[in-house]
Parts: C-alpha cells; structure tokens; sequence
C-alpha cells in the first residue's frame, strides 16, 4: 500500500515544462531590443547635448550675448536644456532623411540620369569607360522604406511650421532633405558592403587577403562614419533656415519668448522713452510685442524691442522687468 500511495503521489505532481525554443527566441530577441534601445538613448543623450551646446553656443553668437553669473542650477538647467534642443535637431534631421527616402522612387532616376551623364561626358574626354552599369548605379542609392512615412510626414510639418517664419523654408528644407538622402544613401551603401565584408571574414580564402580586408573595413567606416557627420551638420549649413531653426528650438526649450509684454523698471525703462508706463505694474513700463531673446540661464535677460523705426536690444537684470506671456 505504501509504494502504491507513494507512487500516486509521485504522478499527482504536475512536471515542470521546459521553456520552448521559441518562448526562448522571443526572451533574446527582447533583451537583445532592450539593450539596443538603452544604448541608442545613451549615445542619443550625448549627441544631444554636444549639438545642444554647439547650437546654443551658434545662437548666443548670433544674438551677441553669452550669460554671465551662472550658477550650478544654471549649469544644470543648461544640460536639460542642451539636451532637449540637441533631440529636437535630431528630430529635424531624422525627419529631413525620412522625407528624401519617401521621395526616392523619384529622386533615384534623376540620379541615375546624372550619373549616366557624367560617365558619357567622361568617356567623351576619356577620363574612364564609357560603359554605365544602370542596376549597379541604381542599387548605389537607398531605396524606399515603409518606415520612413512617420519621419516625412513630421518633416512636412518642420517645412509648413518654418516656411510660415520664413519663406525661403519652402525650397531651402527640400534641398536639404534631398542632400541628406544623398548623404544617407552614402552612409548606407558603405554599410552595407561593410556588413558583407565583415561576414567574408571567416572564410580561408578572405583570411590570405587579411591586410587588404582590413583596409577595407577602415576604408568604409571612414566614409561611413563622415556622411553621418555631414547629416548632423547640413541644417546648419542650410542659409536662412538655420536662424529659424534655432529661433524655434529656443521657444521649444522655453527659452525665447516671441510677442511677449514685458514691464521694465527703471532706469532701463529710461532707454524705450516711447512705451508708457503700466497702470496695472506702477513703476514700470510696459513694452508691448516685445521678444525676449534669452531668460533663464545666467542673471540677465536680453530683450528686444521696437524703438521708433529700429530694433534696440536690452540686456537687464532679471530683478529689473516681469514676463507676461500673451
């Protein structure tokens, strides 16, 4: 009875069930997600605040005015800031890129066209062969990619939002957008012939060729790596649009304020003769549609503001004036 008791027992409890392979695949695959993800945020946390602070540094030299006193709060709210404004460009990039890879099907034969143009030209004044491989030129460039969608359609906004600032936006942000599709199709060719070679690796006859490989590889990471540098650094180049581009991020970061009514206290109020004095505020002037170029960081604040037919630029203490958004 006892073996019989014993044995029931035994089959009573339930086995444990091995993990199935794909239960397995899908816990790797997510971690592997996971630990892409937090060094994406990482790396897009430092390049964030390096074009942060590379912009800000552009923005004070344009407004000529660094902040001085600036406290440890400051600095901390500087890298905040850095940060947000750095992730805001990379956004407009990214979006720019989207938006010039959505728009290939039609920009690929125009650049196979280019291409056969500049090997017929080369061929007449024989600087190379005046054979054209069409695929090989073609597959030379990126192709679409359904992912992209999201990314065009926030650059189509970047270019109505600016382009209602300034109008050169309209043709100056697509030609950006279609030199960063170059620069990206740049970026991604190399990657790619740079993953095929990497994989190459392991066979014997590639290891006899180990030198030249590694060349190679430097070759194409070289390349790789300075299309991505002139991606992050097109916008900026862009004349006329990177002014609103950094006058936007300034607002989005809290910044700068546009159409602001600032009340002044003397004796800066003395310098706009022509504002009156405020009823509400006693004491102080009321600067109507003024634009406060920068508050926040440091002990002072810039102001401009409209002065008979020019445009005077303050510099005040922030114990001097009150904000009042409209």
């Amino acid at each position: 009875m006892d073996i019989r008791q014993s044995s029931e027992r035994v089959a009573d409890v339930p086995a444990k069930v091995a993990p199935t392979r794909s239960a397995l695949e899908v816990h790797s695959t997510f971690e592997r997600f996971i630990d892409l993800a937090s060094k994406l945020a990482a790396l897009g946390a430092k390049v964030g605040v390096f074009i942060g602070g590379l912009c800000f540094g552009i923005y004070c030299v344009r407004i000529g005015y660094f902040p001085s006193d600036v406290s440890i709060g400051d600095g901390f709210l500087f890298l905040v800031m850095a940060c947000s404004f750095g992730m805001l460009y990379l956004v407009l990039v990214a979006s720019l890129v989207g938006l010039g890879i959505v728009a290939s099907p039609g920009l690929r034969p125009i650049f196979k066209w280019i291409g056969h143009a500049i090997s017929k030209w080369k061929s007449r004044q024989g600087l190379g062969s005046h054979t054209f491989n069409r695929t090989a030129a073609v597959n030379e460039w990126a192709g679409f990619d359904s992912s992209a969608i999201p990314f065009a359609i926030v650059g189509v906004l970047f270019i109505w939002g600016f382009a209602r600032i300034n109008v050169a936006a309209l043709w100056t942000l697509p030609l950006s957008a279609v030199s960063l599709y170059v620069l990206y199709s740049v970026y991604w060719n190399n990657d790619r012939k740079l993953t095929a070679i990497v994989k190459r690796r392991t066979s014997p006859i590639v290891q006899a060729h180990e030198s030249a490989l590694v060349e190679d590889i430097e070759r194409l990471r070289r390349i790789r790596n300075q299309a991505i540098f002139f991606m992050l650094a097109t916008p900026m180049l862009v004349t006329g649009v990177m002014s609103s581009v950094l006058d936007g991020a300034m607002r989005a970061v809290n910044l700068r304020q546009d159409h602001a009514i600032v009340y002044l206290a003397p004796p800066y109020s003395n310098l706009l003769p022509t504002y009156p004095m405020s009823n509400a505020m006693k004491g102080y002037a009321e600067i109507k549609d003024a634009t406060v170029l920068l508050h926040g960081i440091g002990k002072n604040t810039v102001l401009s503001a409209k002065l008979d037919r020019e445009t005077r630029e303050l510099v005040v203490p922030d114990d001097k004036l009150i904000i009042s958004r409209k």
